[in-house]
């Protein structure tokens, strides 16, 4: 019997990364392929796979275009996946998560075949930010270093992180669903990866029981022991927790411990996969 439902924050409970991307491009006039080729270069390091980069690339943005039924997607301009998009929205419509997600898949692939790279590989800016390794002001400079505007200079280090995600809006049905779960007596945890930017935690009154912020704990997911931090922290059992992301690689860890994962693509649709899996009614009339 399930007692506890552990939930990420950016892209579950707010609108989409991408939207909020494209906001912080248009609005500090990034260059658009330079951060792509920045964050591609970014997380492909992590893994020491670069090689593997452009083959996970390709599978993220198949992924993006691509909904669960295998129907490709519709895009907010009322196009459809496979039309061309500006250069713009063209050049960021890989996000970080999405490709991290890709090339995790890669990497874990070639694990289990016995060829390619392993999870050995040197420490990677984003994942030493995410643990609060390293200060995040120390990450804006580092990063704003190697973008570049339209104009030809790198932007303004001061505030990046926070602008980047900005364009965040709460997902206000998602909420009330945690709200309606704990009042049926469920324990809700948020457990989110943080790029130390600031969390409107206003909004989270009444929503969780416990909060678990990677940086603030030295550890981020997929990594086991913030799952295992985590199921301490609200005392509850794999077995008794599900656990919803909209990365892949972070589902597929929780779920190798035991944790049942739902992998989030739009809110109507995991608050119908949570009311089948806890048996309870969670949409506010």
């Amino acid at each position: 019997m399930y007692k506890g439902v552990l939930i990420d924050w950016g892209g579950v409970l707010t609108t989409g990364m991408y939207d909020s991307i494209m906001a912080w491009v248009a609005a500090d006039r990034i260059d658009a392929n330079r951060y792509r080729e920045v964050m591609r270069d970014m997380v492909a390091s992590a893994y020491d796979e670069g090689a593997y980069s452009d083959r996970a690339d390709s599978r993220a943005a198949t992924r993006a275009a691509t909904r669960a039924d295998g129907k490709p997607a519709g895009r907010a301009d009322g196009k459809a996946a496979g039309e061309p998009l500006n250069a713009a929205a063209s050049a960021t419509a890989i996000t970080v998560a999405a490709l991290e997600s890709a090339i995790m898949d890669e990497v874990a692939a070639s694990a289990r075949s016995g060829h390619g790279p392993g999870f050995d590989s040197p420490v990677n800016p984003i994942h030493a930010l995410e643990r609060g390794e390293i200060d995040p002001r120390e990450f804006e400079r580092d990063l704003a270093s190697r973008l570049l505007t339209l104009d030809g200079v790198p932007p303004l280090a001061d505030g990046l992180l926070n602008r980047m995600f900005a364009a965040f809006e709460p997902v206000e049905p998602m909420y009330a669903m945690l709200r309606t779960a704990r009042a049926a007596g469920l324990k809700t945890c948020l457990l989110s990866n943080s790029w130390g930017n600031d969390y409107p935690r206003e909004s989270w009154v009444g929503a969780f029981d416990e909060v678990v912020i990677s940086g603030e704990v030295g550890m981020r997911k997929p990594e086991a022991r913030i799952f295992h931090h985590t199921l301490g922290v609200i005392g509850l059992s794999p077995g008794q927790c599900v656990f919803v992301d909209d990365i892949v690689s972070n589902i597929a860890a929780a779920e190798a411990l035991g944790i049942t994962g739902v992998h989030h693509t739009d809110a109507t649709t995991t608050i119908g996969e949570l009311e089948s899996l806890l048996g309870v009614p969670l949409r506010v009339v």
